[in-house]
């Protein structure tokens, strides 16, 4: 603990009060240790990534975006040329059970 406290203004009293509030201190950190022990959590270490397979010239650049020259645009408005009607042929008793189970 930071003692800015003068030569001339440190008596028996406020040098028994420092020293009470180091002990006080120390246990206090004694104990949240303690705390974090039963409770299973520990402060985990702020591991970097390894720069061991990085070039030196490009650790600074962003990665490219992929280009799309080659691929097709999506069409929006898609046109419909011929509608047709087709109607269901009649079902066995056991296939609508099936129908219904693959929605």
């Amino acid at each position: 603990m930071n003692q800015n406290i003068p030569e001339n203004e440190k008596t028996p009293l406020v040098t028994s009060l420092l020293e009470t509030i180091n002990e006080q201190a120390k246990k206090i950190e004694a104990l949240e240790q303690e705390i974090l022990k039963l409770k299973k959590e520990t402060i985990k270490p702020n591991i970097k990534p390894s720069k061991l397979n990085r070039d030196n010239k490009g650790d600074n650049r962003k990665p490219k975006k992929r280009s799309t020259k080659g691929i097709p645009k999506k069409k929006k408005n898609i046109e419909i040329h011929e509608e047709k009607k087709i109607e269901l042929e009649t079902l066995g008793s056991g296939d609508e059970n099936k129908l219904l189970r693959k929605k």
